[in-house]
């Protein structure tokens, strides 16, 4: 009996994912495996480009084409949906790296021969990743009011997403930002209405929990998040992208919603309103604070 890699293993699972939303229809997608030991050359990839953007930025004599050829490369690269409407475009705020390593490494950013040399190699640690990628009109966008759109997911360089906020600089920034761009999270004071910081009744400051709890390993040690902080240092910040309930495709035609009063019935291609708490929900939930209860005993 022969026995899979997990690579083989993850491989199969990426195939069998895009089988099964394949044969849905109106399901574009992009996957992709590796192997997590590439993962430590790839994030020192990461470092070596941002730090070459960053000296880059720093020693230009014209700070302002050198940041527009940054954003250029950017835009062109391969964007994944994190805003409406569904076009895979900036201002969306995951980007695949892959692509915008293989950008960076071409004429956009010639007369920076760092940054390109820096982009070309992790670009080459960037290869095979990608198992398959599809082209087509994802379900949720073939409605009027969405408008037509199309997912090409086609492009040999891509690989896997990283966190960009607000890639062309207009100040709105995605509401996980400050989840995740702080490598020092630190506890901050809790202020009053004109801006004060608040003292206990002891003449403490009160200190508030950092809003962000940990940092991800990918970041630690590397210069991606002062590249962020460099890129944007003009950029007034204007505000974040309120974050919402996802709306729940119904996939299946004979499924019947509970329909409100005075609304119409959802069909297979049309968004459901936000997901409900269920009576299945509602006991599982209950369910585990039973177990949660016990465990505190």
């Amino acid at each position: 009996m022969g026995r899979a890699t997990p690579l083989e293993l993850a491989q199969w699972l990426t195939d069998a994912n895009h089988a099964v939303l394949a044969a849905k229809g109106g399901h574009p997608t992009v996957g992709g495996a590796l192997a997590l030991s590439r993962m430590a050359d790839i994030k020192e990839g990461v470092h070596v480009l941002a730090g070459k953007l960053l000296d880059a930025m720093a020693s230009s004599s014209n700070r302002a084409g050198t940041v527009a050829a940054i954003q250029k490369a950017i835009f062109e690269a391969q964007q994944y949906d994190t805003l409406f409407p569904m076009e895979l475009e900036a201002p969306d705020q995951l980007t695949d790296l892959y692509s915008l390593a293989a950008q960076m490494a071409g004429p956009l950013m010639a007369g920076y021969p760092a940054v390109q040399d820096a982009a070309a190699m992790l670009a080459s640690l960037l290869k095979d990743i990608k198992r398959y990628g599809d082209k087509g009109m994802p379900w949720m966008a073939d409605e009027p009011h969405e408008g037509q759109y199309e997912w090409d997911f086609t492009e040999e360089t891509l690989a896997m997403n990283i966190f960009l906020p607000d890639p062309l600089r207009e100040g709105q920034w995605d509401w996980r930002s400050n989840y995740y761009i702080d490598t020092d999270p630190q506890p901050f004071p809790l202020l009053n209405a004109q801006g004060e910081p608040q003292k206990d009744a002891n003449g403490q400051v009160i200190m508030l929990p950092p809003a962000q709890t940990g940092v991800i390993d990918f970041l630690k040690g590397n210069n991606w998040i002062e590249f962020l902080k460099e890129y944007h240092r003009e950029t007034k910040f204007k505000a974040f992208f309120v974050g919402k309930i996802p709306q729940l495709p119904v996939h299946q035609a004979e499924y019947q919603a509970p329909v409100a009063k005075g609304e119409d019935r959802p069909t297979c291609r049309m968004p459901r309103r936000p997901w409900p708490l269920t009576r299945v929900a509602k006991e599982m939930l209950a369910t585990v604070r039973e177990q949660a209860a016990k465990l505190t005993k």
